[in-house]
This record gives structure tokens, sequence and C-alpha cells, in this order.
């Protein structure tokens, strides 16, 4: 599982994620490793990157090399000379399906098909970051189009494991009090969304503003996921979402800035290597 965060205001976008994969086979969880990276740099000194949740890999590669495939192979010939964020989405799933991710997701069990990514950045001469999400459906394993989010000039998204931030945020964990409110009220399923934006309407808080700086995004998105890593660690079941969080900033004019990043190797003993990731 992961917690995967966007957050948006006028100078720019970040990206905050949680380092855990899971093994797993249907609903057993068979061991939780702490060190997955789910945020990727697209293009080296342009302002775009990727987060990823869900399955974590396709063609014997994990999400993180496979965008540093696509960085390698796809970007050079395709956006040198200009892109767009959403263009840039489009071709990501494509690669994705390329190597062979499409029928990897149909060979899986209905139920275990369900794999995410966001294309986040600046498209050049854009005032404002974009953001584009791409989702397959569970239980098809169907691609989405790119769908834009963080349409203004504020906001925030979280993805993977969403019920603790939806506490936080939104004042409701919206999975339960939908499933209260039809076996125990009665409502019909029609509906629900109704019924759902009425107790938002009361509870939901504002937690980002359009003038914040960077540095106080920065700061909220790791107290986001901080929420969820802590929740999930003293609740019962396994420790699905934890690890460090990396943390990436892509702002109009300094780019993509990694924030936190871990390292499996020492830094000061592999200088060369920091031009890398």
């Amino acid at each position: 599982m992961t917690i995967a965060i966007a957050l948006k205001v006028r100078d720019g976008i970040v990206l905050a994620a949680d380092s855990a994969t899971t093994l797993s086979s249907g609903t057993s969880i068979h061991n939780v490793y702490n060190h997955a990276n789910k945020i990727v740099n697209l293009q080296k000194g342009r302002p775009i990157g990727l987060m990823t949740w869900g399955i974590g890999g396709f063609a014997n590669a994990s999400i993180a090399t496979l965008a540093k495939d696509f960085r390698a192979d796809v970007w050079p010939s395709r956006f040198e000379t200009g892109y767009t964020v959403k263009d840039v989405a489009e071709a990501v799933r494509s690669h994705f399906v390329d190597v062979g991710a499409d029928g990897e997701l149909k060979a899986r069990p209905e139920g275990e098909r369900a794999f995410g990514f966001l294309v986040a950045g600046h498209t050049p001469h854009q005032t404002l970051g974009e953001a584009w999400v791409v989702e397959t459906d569970q239980q098809t394993g169907d691609w989405s189009d790119p769908l834009e989010v963080l349409s203004g000039d504020q906001g925030l998204v979280w993805y993977g494991v969403p019920q603790w931030i939806q506490r936080l945020v939104v004042g409701i964990d919206i999975g339960a009090v939908a499933l209260a409110l039809v076996e125990r009220f009665g409502i019909p399923p029609t509906e629900l969304g109704a019924a759902i934006e009425v107790f938002r309407s009361y509870s939901e808080r504002s937690f980002i503003h359009p003038a914040m700086p960077i540095q106080d995004v920065i700061d909220l998105a790791s107290y986001l996921a901080e929420v969820t890593k802590g929740a999930v660690a003293f609740t019962p079941g396994a420790p699905t979402v934890g690890g460090q969080t990396e943390l990436a900033a892509i702002t109009k004019h300094e780019g993509f800035k990694w924030v936190s990043r871990k390292h499996y190797f020492s830094q000061d003993m592999n200088p060369e290597t920091m031009r890398w990731g």
C-alpha cells in the first residue's frame, strides 16, 4: 500500500510519498519492504516528475525503473523540443502498456488490478503547474485517460490509503460513513453522493492557500504523510505504509528539486552518482 500526496499552490507543486512496498497474494501479506521509490524526476533540468501507487512493477522491473527507462529512451525523441504535462502523462501510459503492463494487469485476479500514477509539473510558458492522473480499474484493469487534478491555483489530492487524511481534512472516513448510511439508515446508493456532500459541508477544513510559500507546502505534505504512517503503524494490521517519506518540489524556475530522498549508497563515497535518480 501507499500514501501518495500532491499539493498545489501558485508557486508550484509538492509531491510526497512513503517508501513501503508489500508482497501479497489475495488478502495475505507475506512481507513489507520499506525502501521503494515512488517519486521520479522524469527529465533532468525540467520541472516535471512522476509519483506512483498501487502495483509496484511490471515486466520484471519496478515502476521507478520503468519511469527512468522512459526518461532515457522516450523523452529525448518525443519531448526534447517541447511538451505539455498532459502529453507526457499520455506517453508514460503508452510506455507502460508497451512494456507489457496491460497484459500483466489482465492476468491478475479481479480486484487486484489497481495501479495509478500522477505526472506533475509545468508546461513551458504556463504560469501555474499541472497534475494529470492515470489509473487502472481494480476490477477490469482498463486504463483511464489522463485526468487533470488540482486544476485551480490551489489544491490537495492523495492516493493509496485514503482514510486517515480523509478523517483529518474532510472530517469523516467517507467509506465508513457511506457503509453506515446504507446499512444502518437505509439510504439508497444513488443518494449517497448527496448525503456525503452534506457531511462534508459541515466537517471539511481547508489546509492550503494559493499564496502559501513552497516551504510551508513541503511542511504540510510531510505532516500529512506522517498522519497516515502513524495511523497505519498503531492500528491493527500489517504496516503497509511506512519507511522514509520522500518529498520533491516542482516550481517553474527552480525545476524539480528533491527535498527528502533516500539513497542505498553513501553520497560521500559516490559523488559522481549524484547526477542520477
